[in-house]
């Protein structure tokens, strides 16, 4: 089986407007992560519980680390997947700004004295970033709190996992309009370091994905830090539980 030999961890800031005034732009390629053999996933929290079992063997079907993303195989038939909408960039660019400054400063309505607070300069920086097509909005309708109540969740991908600089995937709320963050359905889903000065933590490096099983939704997450370690948490009544966590062992 394959296993992802990842690389170290870049050691810079992570201000969207630092990267843009040294003239990098926004992501930096980094060199492809070399392959090495050998590994499986054993889970370390939830031994016995179904969908740690089921999930386990599904990871480990597919032959090496999941780090970037998680798949499905059409073999578990009770494993399925939200169906994702892509947005346009552009289009969706308040969507994008309320989505980083909540992020970046544990609010969407603060006042930063960033890019964020200057439409012309924010524009700018969407414009200059849709070419290298390293940033993209996606939705989906689901009940991730099981609650029987239909939420709108956004999906942000900004940078490629292991290859930029500066890489993430958080999943937020949105309001009924589909505009706007709901940052106190957020909160529970951000399960991010050094959450005492923000709200949202450091998101940065931490790569979420969404999975039903049976007819309960799920919500795992790979963190750069933890490096082969895996955690699947379950919301309900608007707080996260750690249901499993697996350990990729050589």
């Amino acid at each position: 089986m394959l296993q992802i030999s990842l690389i170290p961890q870049p050691q810079f800031s992570t201000s969207i407007k630092a990267v843009v005034t040294t003239g990098f732009f926004v992501f930096l390629l980094l060199s492809t992560p070399a392959i090495i053999y050998a590994g499986e996933y054993v889970l370390m929290k939830g031994r016995g519980v179904e969908v740690c079992e089921i999930y386990k063997k599904n990871l480990n079907s597919f032959g090496h680390i999941m780090a970037c993303e998680r798949k499905i195989n059409p073999k578990f038939a009770d494993l399925k997947k939200p169906i994702w909408k892509k947005l346009d960039l552009w289009e969706n660019r308040e969507l994008l700004r309320r989505a980083e400054k909540f992020l970046e400063f544990g609010s969407q309505h603060v006042e930063s004295g960033t890019m964020y607070d200057n439409t012309a300069e924010f524009e700018a920086y969407v414009k200059k970033s849709i070419p290298y097509n390293l940033n993209a909005l996606y939705t989906t309708k689901i009940d991730i709190n099981n609650d029987k109540k239909v939420e709108i969740i956004l999906r942000y991908k900004r940078g490629r996992c292991l290859r930029t600089r500066h890489f993430g995937i958080p999943i937020l709320v949105l309001d009924n309009t589909g505009q706007s963050i709901d940052e106190k359905r957020s909160k529970p889903l951000l399960q991010n370091r050094f959450r005492t000065e923000n709200q949202a933590g450091r998101w940065s490096y931490n790569l979420y994905d969404i999975f039903r099983y049976k007819k309960k939704m799920y919500f795992d997450k790979w963190d750069y830090d933890a490096r082969v370690i895996l955690y699947v948490f379950q919301l309900k009544n608007n707080r996260s539980k750690m249901i499993c966590k697996y350990k990729y062992k050589q």
